[in-house]
């Protein structure tokens, strides 16, 4: 996506700063010696810069704008870094696959609650159930995508291109909801979703609500076996620098918020979640070793 964006620098003129290495404290003197205008992040890099005690000695007034994806931004992360850049922020959703679907205009940032905007001009998006057919606003289904940005093939691997192709369509693996004004909000990876005594418990609203407890910078959840509800949540936590939880700790806080079956039955602190390069939790890690020998698939 960074790539993508960069393209208009190019374009006009402009420049680009490429950095070897992402480290909070060096990206802010750079955008504030190079007085930079534009830059994307993901998730995890905003958290890291919110945490750091010394950065409001540095000037990044010169930011107008900054786009962030990969990954959901939290309600909690979105609002600090608005306050903290005093700029606009894009929020956007795309694939490697068909390039951006959608942006979250700086207008709706803070109106639309977990919302990645609507689509771009030159895309199409719907949102289907199993069988392929439209689903009413509000209901939960699979995000389907067509542009003239889509692939047209995976290399060597034509078959799982074919899987996901339907009709021109591509087929995301994401679930989402689209609203009443057409903008679009995700739900969770179709893979993630946990199913516990037969109901559908989407991770992401239980990690929306980990994210907005002070002490934790970033949490996972995933499901786990269990012999009486067949899954069982549980909860992967990172805690910002310096802070102590324990288990007990952060069941309590999710009872405050969430329904009894959404809450963790078990907590991991980890030092940092496994990420792929552009940001994405790689949650299949987190799983594996808690499905080893079970029949279902992770």
């Amino acid at each position: 996506m960074a790539c993508f964006l960069s393209q208009t620098q190019i374009y006009t003129g402009g420049k680009v700063v490429v950095t070897r290495k992402f480290h909070p404290r060096d990206t802010l003197k750079i955008i504030e010696q190079e007085k930079v205008t534009t830059t994307f992040m993901v998730p995890t890099q905003f958290n890291v810069i919110l945490e750091l005690p010394d950065k409001d000695i540095y000037d990044v007034s010169t930011i107008r704008s900054l786009v962030t994806g990969a990954a959901p931004l939290s309600t909690r992360t979105k609002e600090q870094v608005i306050e903290m850049f005093q700029c606009d922020l894009h929020e956007m959703y795309g694939l490697t696959e068909t390039g951006l679907i959608t942006n979250m205009k700086p207008r709706d940032a803070l109106r639309k609650v977990r919302c990645v905007g609507q689509p771009f001009f030159y895309m199409e998006m719907r949102i289907v159930d199993e069988r392929g057919h439209d689903v009413p606003h509000g209901e939960v289904g699979e995000i389907v995508a067509r542009g003239p940005l889509l692939l047209r093939a995976y290399y060597k691997n034509q078959d799982t291109y074919n899987d996901a192709m339907v009709d021109g369509w591509f087929y995301s693996g994401d679930l989402g909801r689209v609203d009443e004004e057409g903008y679009l909000y995700l739900v969770d990876r179709k893979k993630d979703m946990i199913c516990s005594g037969g109901v559908n418990i989407y991770p992401m609203d239980i990690e929306e609500v980990l994210h907005s407890h002070g002490m934790i910078r970033e949490a996972a959840v995933i499901g786990v076996p269990d012999s009486k509800w067949g899954e069982a949540v549980m909860a992967f936590v990172v805690l910002k620098e310096g802070e102590e939880m324990t288990e007990a700790d952060v069941i309590r806080y999710c009872k405050a918020h969430l329904a009894g079956y959404q809450v963790p039955k078990s907590v991991q602190f980890i030092s940092a979640l496994p990420r792929n390069p552009s940001g994405k939790t790689l949650k299949r890690e987190l799983r594996e070793p808690y499905w080893i020998g079970q029949e279902a698939k992770i």
